[in-house]
């Protein structure tokens, strides 16, 4: 098991979007609060941008992918993707709110939420708009003081997020290909992720770098945005990190 740790609405004017709401994929019993506050934290402004990957080397500036944003109580998520095979797309922000608002309108049924993707959105219809649930491998726990917030936020955008599965394990472990502790910092060095071993790790644990960004970005929601520092252990197939 592995064990991160962060230290130091109108959807009137929209295009014709698609939604397919899809409770398998992206989760059913959505928290329509934190659904809410998801999709309020999605900057707002109404000037096109380029969204693409962070490590795509695009000279003009970018809203970086993979971006997320969850309620405060990191149970639901907003995330805009790339589709079509492309590797950058032109949308709004206000256009991926409108979006995410309208699979929560459409997705509702009964008082229940449940997750789906919206589709033919922007100016060149290559990003999709995610609303789904997160459940977090543990209890994400706060404490302390972060001061430093803003750097934090930056961090998650630079921070690995590639889908294979590495070997995380002990530096002692051959098979290992991350040792443990594995620390992340931020570009100004003032936010740090810290990836430990839990105690009962016998065996190299297999997580990729994405869950790692995943389980960041969800502290972050809890804890970080309120510049408290967190901590969310059971990362990876075993659950033996945090």
């Amino acid at each position: 098991m592995l064990n991160a740790s962060v230290t130091a609405f109108n959807v009137t004017g929209a295009e014709d979007i698609h939604i397919q709401c899809d409770g398998s994929s992206y989760g059913f019993d959505l928290d329509v609060v934190d659904c809410k506050e998801a999709n309020a934290y999605v900057p707002s402004s109404p000037d096109q941008v380029l969204w693409a990957e962070s490590q795509t080397g695009l000279q003009e500036k970018i809203f970086a992918l993979p971006y997320r944003a969850m309620g405060d109580k990191a149970m639901c998520y907003v995330q805009p993707l790339l589709i079509n095979g492309t590797s950058s797309a032109r949308a709004t922000p206000n256009q991926v709110r409108n979006a995410a608002a309208a699979i929560r309108l459409n997705c509702a049924s009964g008082g229940k939420l449940q997750g789906g993707i919206a589709t033919n959105i922007g100016g060149d219809n290559n990003l999709a708009v995610t609303l789904g649930a997160y459940k977090p491998t543990s209890a994400i726990e706060c404490s302390g003081s972060l001061p430093v917030s803003a750097s934090c936020i930056d961090f998650l955008a630079d921070m690995p997020a590639t889908t294979d599965n590495e070997t995380f394990g002990l530096p002692a472990d051959p098979t290992a290909n991350i040792s443990l502790p594995q620390v992340v910092e931020s570009s100004d060095t003032q936010c740090q992720l810290t990836i430990l071993a839990d105690s009962s790790l016998r065996a190299p644990e297999m997580a990729s770098w994405y869950e790692v960004w995943e389980a960041t970005t969800a502290i972050w929601s809890v804890c970080g945005r309120h510049q408290q520092e967190g901590t969310l252990s059971g990362i990876g197939e075993s659950h033996d990190q945090s």
